[in-house]
């Protein structure tokens, strides 16, 4: 009996150690895969902080966790799988981000569906690092210096707050740097705009 208790014992000591080692290689393997859906989960955040912020524009809007939780699930369940990681987030984000789209206007009065489309885009455009703050809120609220430019206008038809958003979009912003020579060679088409 004794001798069959040494056996296991023994037999055992080679065992755990073992497991122990694939236990850790398997964790490190779960702990990889997890992290490649990070980018999805970021998705998924930022799309439910756009749904929030839409009770800013009218207190109507409010949408529980729990609700976009159930969104988010559907959305995993509908978007089409992949074995290649890469093409899998793609199909997760992008049917995520219809299912919140349709989701969140389905809730909204239909004046507030473009400013919901607009905060989308806007969020996910600032998460790939293509739109910074400060571009926005020139977006936003254009030219805020009181200094003005020392580059008059070419016309009087140019209102003053708009020759000044020009030269600070030709000064700031590199696609810009020839948008004042453009204006000034070419008043018809931009008498137009």
């Amino acid at each position: 009996m004794k001798s069959k208790y040494l056996f296991f014992i023994k037999s055992h000591s080679l065992i755990i150690p073992f497991r122990l080692r694939l236990a850790s290689k398997t964790s490190r393997d779960i702990e990889k895969l997890r992290d490649g859906y990070r980018p999805a989960a970021k998705r998924g955040a930022i799309l439910f902080f756009v749904l929030s912020e839409m009770s800013l524009i009218n207190t109507m809007y409010q949408y529980s966790l729990t609700s976009y939780l159930d969104v988010f699930e559907f959305s995993l369940r509908k978007s089409i799988p992949d074995a290649n990681l890469e093409r899998r987030l793609k199909n997760i984000m992008s049917t995520l981000t219809l299912n919140v789209y349709n989701y969140g206007c389905t809730g909204i009065f239909e004046k507030h569906k473009l400013l919901f489309s607009f905060d989308i885009t806007i969020k996910l455009e600032q998460d790939r690092g293509n739109l910074t703050q400060d571009e926005l809120d020139f977006f936003i609220k254009g030219n805020l210096s009181l200094e003005k430019s020392k580059r008059k206008k070419p016309f009087s038809w140019i209102h003053d707050s708009t020759w000044e958003d020009c030269v600070r979009l030709s000064r700031d912003y590199s696609q810009f740097n020839t948008l004042l020579d453009d204006i000034e060679h070419n008043e018809s088409a931009w008498k137009k705009v």
